[in-house]
């Protein structure tokens, strides 16, 4: 079985909407990569007569790597997949193969959830999803905690310089 990683598109009127250097333009391409991965997998016809779970996202993070480059790709890889909950590791891509640059990565956690009344409760993933997410490539090293912490490294870093040379 060959493992390839969903590559998702993004629209011309989706770059133009949007500032590519916030956190808000990365986390809504996720979910607009997640979505198409969705209803691509609703378009195979599913049998099962059972209502479709909701997907929440619990989680998101994201590590800039070259900020404010457009974004045309986004590639989605597996993390983690467990009873109820995946972990999803976007890479987000400027310019076209071969010199294609990677300009973020985020990971994004997302519950696989029932309504019961009023309740959302946590529910296993529908097979034929949980076979197509298994069959997604495994992701590589996942992004550290975010541009807060490679702010405050720099942060940091300046302040140990200035205070190296007395100012």
């Amino acid at each position: 079985m060959s493992l390839h990683a969903y590559e998702f598109q993004v629209a011309e009127e989706c770059r133009e909407k949007a500032h590519p250097g916030t956190l808000l333009f990365v986390n809504a391409l996720d979910q607009a990569c997640w979505r198409s991965f969705l209803s691509s997998e609703t378009s195979q016809g599913d049998t099962a007569d059972e209502v479709e779970p909701d997907y929440v996202q619990i989680r998101h993070r994201c590590e800039y790597l070259l900020p404010g480059h457009q974004i045309a790709m986004l590639r989605m890889r597996l993390t983690k997949l467990n009873a109820e909950s995946v972990i999803l590791q976007f890479e987000h891509i400027a310019g076209d193969r071969p010199t294609e640059q990677i300009v973020a990565r985020s990971e994004v956690t997302i519950a696989c959830v029932r309504e019961f009344g009023s309740r959302s409760l946590p529910a296993e993933w529908p097979e034929r999803l949980r076979g197509r997410l298994l069959r997604l490539p495994v992701a590589g090293r996942p992004p550290q905690a975010g541009l807060a912490v490679t702010l405050s490294r720099f942060w940091t870093a300046l302040s140990k310089a200035f205070t190296r040379r007395g100012l």
